[in-house]
């Protein structure tokens, strides 16, 4: 297994290196990835049959507000499973550059005993990058068809709160999605945070806006490009499976085989994103050659030249 270099990269040079993790430890981080996916896609036929029950009442035993009542509940379990199999996915990931074995009970062992902390950190990070477009989405679509209906009935005073609901609500979800972008790039690794130094809820939040500090175009054009290729590469799988069959079950077993790659490489994507941004800010290649050096070791081979690129890089 070859380690991957500490240095600092480019953001091509980040996505190759992504795909040489996957490539060199395909089979342990798929284990891991089909673990962490696999709830997913069982939730989301549940979810689907309960949608269907909810549009056909008279299919089932329950009404339909307690149909709906489990959305909420089944998609947060599931929601909260992937938190933490992206932590294991990091742990694993960062074996690999550190040239350890790739044990996917192991890491999972290790997500394990952070899970509440990735649960609580990734669920405020949801909170903190979504919450203005949901509180927008909620006055759109709950508060402005009530004062439609209040227009159409002639009430009085409908019109002038109808219109400032209708301004508010546009405000808060365009502006939402302008903060959605810069949130989710400043908080984007969090979970490397976590898993790798140990830290807690709040102290990853601000040690991921620390970090991410100074390089946020760089971080957001990276996570446009992973929205481009991830939108193409689903947008025409989906279109040739709804082709050939309209089962909603069917579309969401192929998003999570599909998935079953993608997770590996956007993690490690993510994770050697947040060893490049301490390499830039902190010169954490040559920490790791002083700590080889202390431990009566040699360093790796190019750490010199790696300590002068970070040099290098951290000028430019």
């Amino acid at each position: 297994m070859t380690a991957i270099e500490f240095r600092p990269r480019s953001v091509s040079e980040l996505v190759d290196a992504s795909f040489q993790v996957l490539r060199q430890n395909f089979g342990p981080l798929a284990v891991i990835a089909a673990l962490t996916v696999a709830p997913s896609v069982i939730i989301n036929v549940v979810t689907s049959r309960l949608a269907d029950a909810i549009t056909n009442p008279a299919a089932g035993t329950l009404p339909s507000p307690g149909r709906a009542f489990w959305f909420l509940p089944i998609t947060l379990i599931g929601t909260c499973w992937t938190f933490v199999g992206v932590g294991a996915l990091v742990a694993a990931v960062a074996d690999a550059c550190a040239r350890k074995p790739v044990d996917p009970a192991g890491s999972f062992r290790r997500a394990f005993a952070r899970a509440w902390t990735l649960i609580g950190a990734h669920l405020l990070v949801y909170l903190i990058a979504f919450g203005l477009f949901l509180v927008g989405a909620v006055l759109a679509g709950v508060l402005i068809p009530i004062l439609v209906k209040g227009v159409g009935t002639g009430t009085a005073g409908s019109v002038g709160p109808l219109a400032t609901v209708a301004l508010v609500s546009t405000v808060l979800i365009f502006g939402g999605l302008a903060w959605m972008v810069i949130a989710v790039a400043r908080y984007y690794v969090v979970g490397p945070s976590i898993m790798i130094e140990g830290v807690g809820v709040m102290a990853s939040l601000r040690r991921s806006r620390s970090l991410s500090a100074g390089h946020m175009k760089r971080i957001v054009g990276m996570l446009f490009l992973i929205a481009i290729v991830g939108v193409v590469v689903y947008g025409t799988i989906y279109g040739v499976t709804q082709a050939l069959t309209k089962d909603r079950n069917v579309l969401n077993a192929v998003f999570g085989v599909l998935a079953i790659p993608l997770y590996p490489l956007v993690v490690s994507l993510m994770t050697l994103l947040y060893y490049d941004l301490r390499i830039r800010k902190e010169g954490y290649d040559i920490e790791l050659m002083a700590q080889q050096i202390a431990d009566g070791g040699s360093p790796d081979a190019g750490a010199a030249g790696n300590a002068a690129a970070t040099t290098a890089a951290v000028s430019r």
